[in-house]
């Protein structure tokens, strides 16, 4: 029985998966920063959990503390898709990168003057929307294909 064939990886897409790593990591740091903002010290203790209000302050914090969970596991599935080279990958790693952008600015917006975290987002979408990386997937590039 004969494989089907694979179509070579891009030197892009292998970056991309490489930044996207680097970005769940500055991710869980975010994530710890922002429960430790909301003043949970332990996950066991509900009561700290339970004494959480809803308040302008507070409602980035809880956003970005029960998102961010969701876009690693969402990362983490992007990224074998992307090895892969599956079809769905292409689109999911570039709406991955959208929310990541949103993220940032929420936190630019609250004042975080980190902007430096927007930086790999709009590189991934560029390296993602090359000609070789959108054929690699299947897509049709240009008006006579």
């Amino acid at each position: 029985m004969e494989r089907a064939h694979r179509p070579a990886r891009p030197l892009a897409v292998t970056i991309v998966v490489l930044f996207i790593l680097l970005q769940m990591i500055v991710a869980v740091v975010t994530w710890l920063d922002a429960v430790k903002g909301l003043g949970i010290t332990s996950f066991s203790d509900l009561s700290s959990i339970q004494s959480l209000t809803l308040s302008p302050d507070n409602f980035v914090a809880i956003v970005t503390a029960l998102a961010l969970p969701l876009l690693e596991i969402f990362a983490v599935v992007i990224i074998f898709g992307l090895l892969k080279i599956k079809w769905w990958a292409l689109t999911c790693a570039l709406l991955l990168q959208g929310l990541i952008l949103t993220l940032g600015l929420m936190a630019f917006l609250r004042g975080d003057i980190v902007a430096a975290r927007n930086i790999l987002p709009v590189i991934n979408v560029i390296l993602l929307n090359q000609t070789p990386v959108r054929r690699a997937f299947g897509e049709k590039v240009g008006l006579y294909e």
